[in-house]
């Protein structure tokens, strides 16, 4: 899906953080965290990697900079994900 369908990523993470802002549990933590974990990390570390023009055996460049490129070249929000980094990490 990460790959195949950006838009739906994007509408997908926008909508995890909205429910965040708002203090709604229509899901729990843990498990967006396994999924985040479980389906997205390899997809990510190699489109980040694209989004930022490195290889994917580039290790100078954070997973944590590949996530951020990725989700800034489908279009989120700086904002959205720096809420999303702070809401996760409480």
């Amino acid at each position: 899906m990460i790959r195949d369908y950006p838009n739906k990523v994007k509408k997908s993470f926008e909508y995890i953080v909205k429910c965040l802002r708002d203090g709604k549990t229509e899901f729990d933590y843990n498990r967006t965290k396994r999924w985040a974990h479980r389906y997205t990390c390899d997809t990510i570390w190699e489109q980040g990697g694209a989004a930022l023009g490195v290889s994917d055996d580039d290790t100078s460049v954070s997973f944590k900079q590949r996530t951020e490129a990725y989700l800034l070249s489908i279009g989120v929000s700086q904002v959205d994900i720096d809420d999303f980094r702070q809401i996760m990490l409480q």
